[in-house]
């Protein structure tokens, strides 16, 4: 009956009012192509003053946040790096980023100086001292740094979800469009890459700034399961439970029609990547578009090619969680099964046993999130078999990863998890949450884990994999070992991206591909 009332409410204000909307639509359109033709000639200005040739190729990578340190970023600076290797100077790369607070970290800061300090100064030490963090945290190196070029927002504020406490989803992704804008108005590039999650602003780059766009998806923004766990009013991170069912009913109208337009904007981009079979399905269906190219994102397994077996004989009784200190991963939950393993295991394990959390903080928010956890372990009393390490280096993380034997992960429906086989490359035994990506790819067969959901699944999983002898270790070891060779960045990641970006990179560098 609603619905009806909202027709004819529409009807009735086309018909009185289409003289209105017609020149508004005439105005918008006229706009529209204004913008569009501007932005074209800013970018054969840009390729005039960088000096390149008609069969060179501008790619802009969107990352805003490209100095977190997370498994997202090391997709985005890998993929910088197969960028650089395959094409060499025939690309030029930008990276679209807020971060020039990172000028801060760079040892040539002088903070006695910084109020003298012009725009381009803290620029091109932002963009040093994030290539420097990306070599000390993430262990990866570019091969020709000083060529690749950062524009720097100043609006990533607008896709932080904590702006918006209401209809968070709809507006940081008109937030991420926005960015999109003033991103083109920055620098146009060719080719545009997204590799953060912004899947909205792939069509202003596609339509206001005429790009070919690529998008790798780590996870939908909303998904079917979402839709699922409010219609079934169940306690998610995003979802609180009500007594109400009107709030819930339009909770879950909202949720479908943003599934619609997210679907819409998804259809925009030229090509779309993403990083697992959960992923997949669920961009396959949101989307309607073809099936998207499933590419697993990069994991450095040859780190640990130099451990062998006889190396799980001197692992210390460590539990160790690597993941950023986000709501979504739930360390929580971490803790409570850990406080409970130590009521279920033997006391000769129990006694030696410690936990250590891992993690990146990108903000105060996060840093915030560290404390309660602390004050959590201390309400259940095991604060003195817990260590928690913030922002540590990469050399620090791989001495933990060495030496700890039980490996953790508690994120319900994780895209992917590039933590977990990390800690199945060093060795460790991982207990994984059994949904999303770690269960239909990663830890496919008990052989190769644990998976558990709720706080006693973890607890007894801790408890079996402790139980474990050294020939089951051995016989795991191995079948671990062959199963994560698919993950190697080496063998998968790298030419898997040049290769399906490739055309678009070739179409913009002159040569006709059909497709595209």
């Amino acid at each position: 009956m609603i619905a009806v009332i909202l027709l004819i409410a529409v009807n009735f204000l086309l018909i009185m009012y289409a003289p209105v909307m017609q020149l508004v639509s005439f105005i918008l359109l006229v706009a529209f192509m204004t913008r569009r033709r501007s932005l074209h000639e800013s970018r054969e200005q840009l390729r005039q003053e960088l000096g390149l040739t008609e069969g060179e190729v501008m790619v802009g990578f969107f990352h805003p946040n490209c100095n977190a340190g997370g498994g997202g970023e090391r997709v985005l600076w890998l993929a910088v790096r197969a960028l650089q290797i395959e094409h060499g100077n025939k690309v030029q790369l930008f990276v679209y980023t807020g971060d020039l607070d990172a000028y801060k970290d760079s040892p040539e800061f002088d903070p006695a100086a910084e109020g003298e300090m012009s725009q381009a100064d803290k620029e091109r030490l932002a963009g040093k001292a994030i290539l420097a963090k990306v070599e000390r945290t993430l262990g990866v190196g570019m091969p020709d740094p000083d060529s690749i070029r950062f524009a720097f927002l100043s609006g990533r504020d607008r896709i932080n979800p904590a702006r918006y406490p209401r209809l968070t989803l709809l507006r940081q992704s008109i937030g991420g469009a926005v960015l999109g804008l003033e991103a083109i108005g920055l620098a146009n590039p060719d080719v545009m890459i997204d590799t953060m999650g912004c899947h909205f602003a792939g069509a202003v780059f596609r339509y206001f700034g005429g790009c070919k766009t690529a998008c790798y998806v780590h996870y939908p923004l909303i998904s079917t399961d979402m839709i699922e766990v409010v219609n079934a009013n169940s306690v998610a991170v995003n979802n609180p439970t009500t007594n109400s069912p009107f709030k819930r009913l339009a909770k879950l109208v909202y949720y479908r029609l943003f599934a619609l337009l997210y679907g819409w904007f998804g259809r925009r981009w030229n090509l779309v990547m993403t990083n697992s079979s959960w992923t997949t399905g669920h961009i396959a269906s949101l989307w309607g578009c073809q099936l998207p190219r499933l590419l697993y994102p990069p994991v450095y397994v040859k780190e640990f090619a130099h451990l062998g077996p006889d190396s799980l004989a001197g692992r210390l009784p460590i539990v160790l969680s690597v993941a950023q200190f986000r709501p979504e991963k739930d360390h929580p939950l971490q803790l409570r099964a850990f406080a409970k393993f130590l009521q279920l295991a033997p006391k000769e394990v129990a006694d030696k046993a410690s936990l250590v959390l891992i993690g990146g903080c990108r903000n105060d928010e996060d840093s915030a999130r560290v404390d309660r956890l602390r004050c959590l372990a201390e309400e259940l009393s095991i604060e003195d078999r817990v260590r928690f390490q913030v922002n540590a280096p990469h050399s620090e993380l791989r001495t933990w990863l060495e030496k700890a034997r039980i490996g953790l992960h508690s994120m319900r429906d994780e895209h992917f998890g590039i933590g977990i086989v990390d800690m199945m490359a060093a060795g460790l035994t991982v207990i994984a949450h059994n949904s999303g990506g770690p269960k239909m790819d990663i830890v496919t067969d008990p052989q190769l884990g644990f998976l558990a959901a709720t706080e006693d699944e973890y607890a007894q999983a801790l408890v079996d994999a402790f139980s474990l002898d050294d020939k089951q270790l051995r016989r795991r070891f191995e079948a671990v070992r062959r199963h994560i060779e698919k993950f190697a960045e080496e063998k998968n990641f790298m030419p898997g991206f040049c290769q399906l970006t490739k055309p678009l990179i070739d179409y913009r560098g002159g040569e006709h591909v059909v497709g595209y």
